[in-house]
């Protein structure tokens, strides 16, 4: 997901709200069920005009660190032409860099966007809630230790897809284990490498190793282990959260430049639709190869 980034962003990227006023009544988000019989195809964008005045440009991306990916070539055209006043982010708060290619390749589209919005003088800020809220939700349903596996083997995955992090894979499990440590209620094993192996073995008996982890395991769709339901739980929670933030912004009057993995866009769209009361004269959905 994110090349060489800060443990903390990337676990934020995990992050779902704890619970929001009036979600009863809030539109509906799709389904990972819905999702799953339909084909789509990335990136896919999402621009609504409000009769209010205020707008959304959401950009969904394939998750990517090379800076020579057509699409942010296309994030870099639209950020020109939308200007806007206000931009979000997913995967929490990762750093400002030097230079656009060196933002990408550190940490994809969250640190274009970073970098954009610190180049253009732009607010920024996170599209996604806190550990300590997401830990909340779960606690309603699972253990405190099978929180903390499912937080530290989701980002140990994501370790194997970055190719020369900064971090040794015992250096990066350490930091991953130092963050959760002092999150309210994760003071359970856990709590260093040495924990890691036993703990997994209790929870998950007869799956091998957690270095065995898989991106599947984490698969909302799939049903392969607990911590696919647990995703799912996340997932929805936090497409929940990111609707309430990105409507009451643009019901604000901003102009709200935001990118997110493609996959929330699609899940997010029809309930953002809603919610806004767009102008059908302006609104427009596209998606592209």
């Amino acid at each position: 997901m994110l090349k060489n980034c800060n443990p903390t962003a990337v676990l934020l990227s995990s992050c779902i709200y704890l619970a929001m006023q009036g979600c009863a009544n809030a539109p509906r988000v799709m389904s990972w069920h819905e999702y799953s019989r339909r084909s789509y195809t990335w990136p896919y964008l999402l621009n609504v005009y409000t009769p209010a005045g205020g707008s959304l440009l959401y950009f969904g991306e394939k998750h990517s660190n090379d800076p020579s990916d057509q699409q942010f070539a296309e994030v870099e055209y639209l950020w020109k032409q939308f200007k806007p006043d206000v931009a979000f982010n997913e995967g929490g708060n990762p750093p400002v860099e030097s230079t656009r290619d060196v933002a990408i390749s550190m940490s994809g589209g969250p640190g274009l966007v970073r970098f954009l919005a610190a180049r253009d003088n732009i607010s920024v800020r996170s599209l996604d809630p806190t550990i300590s809220e997401e830990t909340a939700i779960l606690r309603k349903t699972y253990s405190a230790e099978q929180i903390k596996l499912f937080f530290v083997l989701l980002q140990m995955t994501e370790y194997h897809r970055i190719i020369g992090g900064v971090d040794s894979y015992e250096e990066h499990l350490q930091k991953i284990l130092n963050i959760l440590n002092s999150v309210p209620g994760l003071d359970v094993q856990p709590k260093s490498i040495s924990e890691v192996e036993p703990t997994f073995r209790r929870i998950c008996p007869g799956q091998g190793s957690y270095r065995d982890a898989k991106p599947s395991w984490f698969d909302p769709v799939l049903k392969e282990t607990v911590f696919n339901s647990m995703a799912r739980t996340t997932s929805d929670f936090r497409d929940r959260y990111m609707v309430d933030l990105i409507c009451r912004t643009v019901r604000q009057g901003k102009r709200l430049f935001a990118v997110v993995g493609a996959s929330h866009v699609v899940m997010q769209e029809d309930a953002i639709r809603e919610t806004l009361k767009e102008k059908a004269s302006k609104q427009d959905t596209r998606t592209w190869h």
